[in-house]
């Protein structure tokens, strides 16, 4: 997949981890292994919840795509991560 790496520096980490989640999803989606980059990025140290509520957060917990959840971040799908 031919998806160059984001400059590092120019990106927080939430978003970083964002852009990598993305990659790996649209490369599992089109049956592609995802470029080597996206290994190296770490993930978040802690939880990122796209919404602050704490009575939300096991909905987020729930229905969060996998590939965000090995990063540790955590949204509703139905209205997008909020870096």
């Amino acid at each position: 997949m031919g998806v160059p790496a984001p400059e590092t520096g120019t990106l927080s980490p939430v978003l970083l981890n964002c852009v990598a989640a993305m990659v790996e999803t649209a490369a599992h989606d089109w049956g592609v292994d995802p470029p080597a980059w996206v290994a190296e990025v770490p993930p978040v140290p802690r939880p990122h919840f796209g919404w602050v509520l704490r009575s939300l957060r096991p909905h987020q917990l729930r229905v969060t795509s996998v590939a965000y959840k090995r990063r540790n971040i955590f949204f509703d799908p139905a209205v997008g991560p909020s870096p």
